[in-house]
């Protein structure tokens, strides 16, 4: 079977056996649809017409802003239903179109799942099973990992952990001292449950011949800056040069978090800057507000979605 077929027979079995999808298309940075299948179910003309069109413009507006859109889970509301963006290799991104009551939380994690085989298949040309397992056939699952929350000191580390796990914001808090250990049981579907450990690690210069200690048997790296202070966006670089040093050859997941967006007059880095940077990094990127709660939950979710997909399909 040639990769053109393969393409075709997982994009085939993604779309029909996944509840609430319209149509799903391979998409590269050019904005050339690659390979797209649409629902069997759906015959009539006219409806085929208008969703190959809303696969159409999507594939325009990815041309256009693969940066911004074509990585990590990207949501775009439409007539036809809501778009998701899936980052599926190097310079493809898998575009799921939803049903009008298509729920893109429970598609979010069968979509991580095609995009990882999508990328095993382009850019790794490995064979890959192109079906998807049903997470309801799985019995409850609870996944455990290490998460490394980095940055330098002030970027509000603590109180995005706090936010996630405790739903509460401390203005007066001090900086952490040395290392804060919390854990979280996060609920990625109905039978399918991330133990967190979150470790909070001091940003300040002093604790850096320690660090590196914690750092060991980490699943994934969560970078923090703050769009505020820009000297500590250019300190992410150190802290994952830091980590790549100490985990050398190891598979991480990897996330870039600008907090403190809350703070929009005192804005030094703009939403742009930071995506270019985290592009130019590797990493998928993502701004909260660890004083209002914005897209902190969203955050850690996708970090949690991603690690417990990857942990099924492998």
């Amino acid at each position: 079977m040639s990769t053109t077929e393969k393409l075709g027979t997982l994009l085939g079995n993604y779309v029909t056996s996944i509840k609430g999808i319209l149509a799903a298309a391979v998409v590269d940075q050019d904005g050339l649809i690659i390979s797209s299948k649409m629902n069997e179910n759906i015959t009539q003309e006219d409806a085929v017409g208008a969703i190959t069109a809303a696969l159409g413009m999507a594939a325009e507006r990815l041309k256009n802003e693969f940066k911004i859109i074509g990585h990590f889970g990207a949501q775009i509301q439409t007539e036809q239903g809501v778009f998701i963006f899936t980052n599926a290799g190097k310079n493809q991104t898998l575009t799921t179109l939803t049903t009008e009551d298509g729920e893109p939380d429970e598609i979010i994690p069968y979509a991580y799942m095609a995009a990882e085989k999508l990328a095993q298949l382009l850019d790794l040309r490995k064979e890959v099973v192109l079906t998807l397992p049903s997470l309801d056939d799985f019995e409850e699952q609870k996944f455990t990992y290490k998460i490394m929350v980095l940055g330098d000191g002030g970027v509000g580390k603590t109180s995005l952990i706090n936010q996630f796990i405790e739903k509460t914001f401390m203005v007066d808090y001090k900086s952490t001292i040395g290392v804060n250990i919390m854990t979280k049981n996060y609920t990625v579907m109905e039978n399918l449950t991330i133990k967190f450990s979150i470790f909070d690690i001091a940003g300040q210069k002093y604790f850096r011949k320690v660090r590196k200690q914690y750092y060991r048997g980490s699943q994934a790296i969560i970078y923090v800056y703050d769009v505020t202070n820009r000297e500590t966006l250019e300190g992410v670089k150190k802290w994952k040069e830091d980590v790549e040093e100490t985990l050398k050859g190891q598979e991480l997941k990897s996330l870039l978090i600008g907090n403190k967006i809350d703070l929009v007059n005192q804005r030094q880095v703009d939403m742009m800057e930071g995506k270019e940077f985290a592009e130019q990094m590797g990493l998928p990127y993502i701004e909260t507000s660890a004083k209002d709660g914005t897209n902190v939950d969203k955050a850690f979710g996708r970090i949690a979605t991603k690690l417990a997909v990857d942990s099924m399909i492998k």
